[in-house]
């Protein structure tokens, strides 16, 4: 049992023993894709969803890193294949699957640009749309658009972006 848990810390999954049971913190990546003026982040939308997210999802065991998942994910759900990752920051996610539960998500949030292909949805992503970052700075907008479990990193990834191209203004 030991040797499987340090297996599981090795591969980035926190684990907390707490009363003789075993919890693990499921961790994803979240992906801001911006085009190649660092203007617009490309979104994906779920088939049941009228609203939009990053890109992105659960680390796998066998990934080499959180980078390597964020690759990974990207080209799963869009067909891209994207410059390095730039890690940004981390966030828990209100995830409806763990809603009452002790076990949670947390999301590390990385900035990529696409180096090549076209967007194309895939796996659990049915539509890609590119949005421009003054459209998402309207507040409505926001709120109509944006899936409010990503409010919060979708901000960070946002606000990130802004101050890269208007380092006067940070």
């Amino acid at each position: 049992m030991v040797e499987k848990l340090r297996a599981y810390r090795q591969q980035g999954f926190e684990i907390v023993i707490c009363s003789a049971r075993t919890y693990t913190r499921d961790y994803q990546d979240a992906v801001a894709i911006w085009d190649e003026a660092g203007t617009n982040i490309l979104l994906g939308r779920k088939e049941h969803s009228k609203q939009w997210r990053l890109v992105g999802g659960f680390v796998d065991p066998t990934d080499a890193s959180f980078a390597a998942a964020a690759r990974r994910e990207v080209s799963e759900e869009t067909g891209l294949a994207i410059t390095d990752p730039q890690f940004i920051a981390s966030a828990r996610i209100d995830d409806w699957r763990y809603r009452g539960e002790p076990d949670g998500i947390m999301s590390a949030l990385f900035s990529a640009k696409v180096q090549f292909g076209s967007p194309k949805p895939n796996d659990d992503i049915a539509a890609l749309k590119w949005f421009n970052i003054t459209d998402l700075a309207d507040a409505e907008v926001f709120e109509r658009e944006i899936v409010p479990t990503h409010h919060e990193i979708l901000t960070i990834a946002l606000n990130h972006q802004l101050k890269r191209l208007r380092p006067e203004a940070g």
